[in-house]
């Protein structure tokens, strides 16, 4: 697969790109140190994995440089670079978990509002982390040799600067020649999740009862309840209830970890391990 990149911008020659697709995140580091011919890119810029489990650091080789050696001897030393701090987001999946399986109990186990809402912020910000990862590892390191480094820049700061973080996703589908279907799962779930999160994250305070017919006391209901009757928690609200009730719940917070760990799971599926390198 060939991608054609103009970087006539930067006063660079046009370049080829090609995409070589590793294994597993989570086996990379195992395949490459058990395997003197494990698959990488060719080119004088090198990708390897140091890492043999999902906890463990990521690091990314920079093109080898010289420095002198002994007896005035030139030797060639890769730079190592670390990245994701050993993969963030799989830590903080533990951490929503233990916060949904912590609301489990009901109202009974005390006040579970706060707790939903932090496995929900805790998820949505698991699923960000890992597509800020899957873009980093995606593309070239940011140390890759001029002009292409200039090219990769702007590259990446397109694709941070779109919003919402799933449309960096589809972005960086474009880019590697993938096709997607985003309105199935667990996209569409991944876009529900980060609608919810920007409510709670950025709950405007105002009043959720009233006895005055005019009030609005379900902000953004066009886009809210239909997420509810996704998730099965439309039917939560009884008389004078809130709309808060709808997502801080046990339901809510289980379906906010369960989305999270399966967009996980999708970005570290074979269908995302592509790597942006040169033919």
């Amino acid at each position: 697969m060939l991608l054609r990149v103009s970087a006539q911008v930067w006063n660079a020659p046009a370049v080829t790109l090609r995409y070589v697709r590793f294994a597993s995140l989570r086996s990379w580091g195992t395949a490459a140190s058990n395997s003197n011919t494990a698959t990488e890119p060719r080119h004088d810029l090198t990708t390897r994995n140091q890492g043999g489990d999902p906890g463990s650091s990521r690091c990314l080789r920079s093109p080898t440089s010289l420095v002198g050696g002994s007896a005035g001897e030139a030797q060639l030393t890769p730079p190592v670079f670390v990245h994701s701090y050993s993969l963030l987001h799989n830590r903080l999946l533990g951490l929503c978990r233990q916060l949904a399986q912590s609301v489990e109990g009901g109202p009974g186990i005390g006040d579970i509002g706060p707790t939903a809402h932090g496995a929900i912020l805790v998820a949505d910000a698991c699923v960000e982390i890992a597509i800020h990862h899957r873009i980093e590892t995606s593309l070239p390191p940011r140390e890759i040799a001029p002009p292409l480094r200039e090219v990769f820049r702007i590259t990446r700061e397109s694709l941070l600067k779109r919003r919402p973080p799933l449309r960096r996703m589809k972005e960086l589908a474009r880019i590697l020649g993938l096709t997607i279907r985003w309105d199935e799962e667990p996209w569409r779930s991944a876009s529900d999740l980060h609608d919810v999160r920007n409510a709670l994250a950025h709950y405007e305070s105002g009043p959720v009862s009233s006895t005055h017919p005019e009030t609005d006391t379900f902000p953004r209901r066009d886009q809210l309840l239909p997420i509810a009757n996704r998730i099965g928690t439309a039917a939560m609200v009884g008389a004078g209830g809130s709309w808060l009730e709808l997502f801080l719940n046990p339901t809510c917070a289980a379906w906010a970890c369960n989305t999270a760990d399966r967009v996980l799971r999708e970005l570290d599926s074979s269908t995302w391990n592509l790597h942006v390198t040169f033919g």
